[in-house]
């Protein structure tokens, strides 16, 4: 090689960052390192999925039987008038009118967000705000509660919510709306997310 002279490449050191440890999840104790930057292992970790509405091995559950009855609630239908929305003609007072999925035997779910719609002439209790609640179960007997809220009083409504810091796993996931034992509560559609 006479003539040539290629000086060595300098050597890049980057120092050794501390260890990311979370005592909720120790599967990534070493973080990764792109193009010299640290990057935290954990919060690329788990990733929000839709779901699809009526995936094989899955089934429908509640009692919002009426008009379009409970499959109207997962027919990516979002602007349904009563009649052919998910629909309890005549409501239970308080909390239990509820329309789901069960996901399947050895299926369980992490929900972390969740959109619901109102029915697009009366919202989801003839045109009144009342409290909209997620659920979880697995056994389809005891719910736990995930994430609430209280709707807006006129026709439609859609409703995004991200339940933060969602951990654990359900078979079974339900949308349960206030009613008051005398009008109809009615749901458009409802649309999952889960963590994978």
């Amino acid at each position: 090689m006479d003539g040539l002279y290629l000086p060595p490449k300098p050597a890049i050191i980057l120092p050794r960052p501390k260890e990311f440890v979370r005592p909720d999840d120790v599967r990534f104790k070493t973080p990764l390192i792109l193009g010299g930057l640290l990057i935290d292992p954990y919060r690329f970790a788990k990733v929000s999925t839709l779901i699809d509405k009526n995936p094989a091995g899955s089934s429908n559950i509640g009692d919002m039987t009426n008009a379009g009855g409970i499959g109207a609630a997962f027919d990516s239908n979002t602007s349904q008038a009563r009649a052919s929305a998910c629909t309890k003609n005549t409501s239970t007072s308080g909390f239990g009118n509820t329309v789901g999925k069960d996901w399947g035997v050895a299926n369980s779910k992490i929900i972390d967000r969740w959109i619901t719609y109102g029915s697009s002439d009366e919202g989801f209790l003839v045109s009144t705000a009342t409290g909209v609640k997620l659920q979880g179960s697995n056994d389809n007997s005891n719910w736990d509660d995930l994430d609430s809220f209280t709707s807006g009083t006129g026709a439609g409504g859609t409703y995004d919510r991200t339940i933060v810091g969602a951990s654990t796993a359900y078979r079974y996931h339900r949308v349960n709306i206030q009613g008051n034992g005398a009008n109809s509560v009615t749901i458009a559609e409802i649309t999952w997310y889960e963590l994978i």
